[in-house]
């Protein structure tokens, strides 16, 4: 049961330095849907450990723990997903600016600003 405690710390340790690295180095094997995955499945196993154990109230202080933990990978999600979005609604406002004014679709004349008229 303990061991089952600490994987779950370790992955949500994984998690939290996932958060706080930059999107680009993030590779697909430690990558923050394969973490949270993981911890799911954890999860479900601890809890059904839990549910078969007599005296669950002496892992009070590894849950403490976890919670703690826990407490902290939400929070860097959270901030993770608002920049997420706000991205999002910068990229569809560019997008929206430019298709009102015909960007994609205007043919620039580069250079045509130094070319003068005789």
């Amino acid at each position: 049961m303990e061991a089952l405690f600490q994987q779950l710390m370790e992955c949500t340790d994984a998690l939290i330095e996932a958060c706080q690295r930059p999107v680009s180095e993030e590779t697909e094997e430690d990558g923050i849907g394969v973490i949270l995955e993981k911890r799911e499945r954890l999860l479900h196993e601890l809890g059904d450990h839990l549910a078969q154990e007599t005296d669950p109230d002496k892992y009070v202080g590894l849950f403490e723990k976890c919670k703690q933990k826990e407490e902290m990978a939400g929070q860097l999600l959270a901030k993770a997903m608002d920049h997420l979005s706000q991205k999002i609604r910068d990229t569809r406002h560019s997008r929206s600016v430019s298709t009102n004014y015909n960007a994609y679709t205007r043919i620039m004349p580069y250079g045509a600003f130094i070319d003068q008229k005789k």
